[in-house]
């Protein structure tokens, strides 16, 4: 778990649109034109690539939903236990214990 709190993983998965614990061990890692268009919600001023090394991003867009800060202070959170959560969870214990 460790490993994913490296920094790398952050700045991977960061090009695929998603966002890790603690992007700061990121930003070393990913260029500023990357930083600016995924964490800062800036518009990208160079292609930018994807985790394939294919462009994905070209200048001038800008990442719907804005910086890592906005987007972040919209989650709402609610109830996603599934109805069943109960039951399973006794039977997988079940199934351990056996």
């Amino acid at each position: 778990i460790n490993w994913w709190l490296s920094g790398w993983p952050g700045a991977c998965i960061s090009k695929q649109g998603s966002y890790i614990s603690h992007p700061e061990r990121s930003k070393e890692i990913i260029t500023k034109p990357e930083w600016d268009y995924w964490y800062d919600g800036k518009a990208a001023t160079q292609p930018l690539a994807g985790t394939d090394g294919k462009n994905i991003i070209l200048p001038g867009q800008i990442r719907d939903g804005g910086s890592y800060e906005k987007r972040f202070s919209n989650i709402a959170v609610w109830n996603t236990v599934m109805d069943n959560y109960d039951y399973s969870l006794d039977k997988w214990f079940e199934l351990l214990n056996a």
